[in-house]
């Protein structure tokens, strides 16, 4: 995938204005783990937790499976370039007298154990590539947006003595497979039954471009946000208010083994939240 000029310029110029501040009503149903709606009996109690504070924009579609997913960009100027790493390939743009394009097959990087850093060293017939990405807060110098990674390019064409060097900064993107409605089906090994809630079922609804999530874990609503990376995911920043209710057990393990997500499978509408050692919990998608 090369990335054009015109995109390469409304990235840079836009990724500092984007402030995303959706909002969803708080819901009047409760939503069985097959998706079945139906109204409440009488109102729910009021929880301490917003949910209208949430970022929600649920998506009306559900794509089972990115065909070559970009999972990191990255942007500078002076000159103006953009990098794209994707699951198939690593594409760096930048501008001087002509638009300069430069594409390689996907590596793994490489990560000392000591450091937050990632290094991919690329080598092509066209030229020579390191790209390193470093886990600290970068400031775009003509925007002003703030990102979590800052990012330098050492670049070497064949026609090139040195190498020229890009610096910027750039963000990991969330699986679009994620966004969206997912109601629990098991904890562990273990079916959940319909009839052991009484005002709605557990369920997370994950919104990737906000990277935020919110839903129900039993008893109390939850809300908090998402950490990715190439292969793996976290949910951070659990809050959760600590209302007793007769499903408490239920919510304990939820709660416990959403803190322990490492990584993730999106396979026919079914979601599966994992670590390295086992499936945690396992979610049906729901459309609304």
């Amino acid at each position: 995938m090369k990335i054009g000029v015109f995109y390469l310029l409304f990235f840079i110029i836009c990724s500092g204005c984007m402030n995303i501040n959706n909002k969803t009503e708080t819901e009047k149903y409760r939503q069985t783990s097959s998706g079945e709606k139906k109204e409440f009996e009488e109102n729910p109690i009021d929880e301490e937790i917003d949910e209208n504070s949430v970022a929600a924009d649920s998506s009306d579609t559900f794509l089972e499976a990115n065909v070559n997913r970009v999972y990191f960009t990255a942007a500078g100027n002076e000159p103006f370039w953009g990098l794209e790493i994707t699951e198939k390939d690593i594409n760096f743009t930048f501008l001087d007298s002509i638009t300069n394009q430069f594409s390689a097959p996907f590596r793994y990087p490489i990560r000392a154990d000591d450091t937050t850093i990632k290094t991919y060293k690329l080598k092509t017939e066209q030229m020579e590539m390191l790209i390193s990405i470093s886990e600290e807060e970068c400031i775009n110098t003509m925007s002003g947006a703030i990102s979590a990674y800052k990012v330098e390019v050492n670049l070497k064409r064949n026609t090139d003595k040195d190498f020229l060097s890009f610096l910027g900064c750039g963000s990991y993107t969330i699986d679009s497979n994620l966004q969206g409605y997912w109601a629990l089906e098991k904890i562990g090994e273990n079916k959940l039954e319909d009839s052991l809630f009484e005002i709605n079922f557990p369920h997370i609804e994950i919104q990737t471009q906000a990277n935020t999530f919110f839903g129900f874990a039993g008893c109390n609503k939850i809300h908090g946000s998402l950490f990715s990376e190439w292969e793996l995911l976290r949910f951070t920043n659990l809050k959760s208010p600590k209302k007793i209710c007769n499903q408490a057990n239920i919510e304990d393990q939820f709660l416990e083994a959403l803190q322990q997500v490492t990584s993730y499978t999106v396979s026919n509408a079914t979601l599966k939240l994992k670590n390295p050692s086992r499936v945690l919990m396992q979610f049906n998608k729901v459309e609304n």
